[in-house]
């Protein structure tokens, strides 16, 4: 997800753009994938319950067409701090969820710890 992020949030402007071009080709992504991780971003996130629910306290609102760099903004510290903390805000998306069943209802599991270090 951090190839994903990374490269998504750059828009190559005239000046960059064969700094992104660059990138892209390090990074193995083509132009294709590439379109394909924006369109995510911009439709597929913001339908998700994590966006639905953690994004909708994100105030100002971030508009989609903002996405990913509107959202990796809104941490503070540093560039790394700022990615680092847009992963963890990310992170139900890709990590396994571990629930048990409980009457009916879905509950994580008591010794499941979902984040640490922060």
């Amino acid at each position: 997800m951090t190839s994903m992020l990374l490269i998504s949030v750059l828009q190559p402007g005239k000046a960059k753009k064969a700094q992104h071009d660059k990138l892209r080709s390090l990074l193995g992504i083509s132009k294709r994938t590439l379109a394909r991780w924006r369109l995510w971003w911009r439709e597929a996130l913001v339908r998700t319950p994590l966006w639905r629910a953690e994004g909708a306290i994100i105030l100002p609102p971030i508009p989609r067409q903002d996405l990913p760099g509107g959202l990796i903004e809104r941490f503070v510290g540093d560039c790394t701090q700022q990615l680092l903390y847009a992963l963890v805000f990310l992170s139900p998306l890709s990590a396994p969820r571990i629930f048990l069943k409980k009457e009916g209802r879905r509950f994580p599991a008591e010794n499941d710890t979902v984040f640490t270090g922060y």
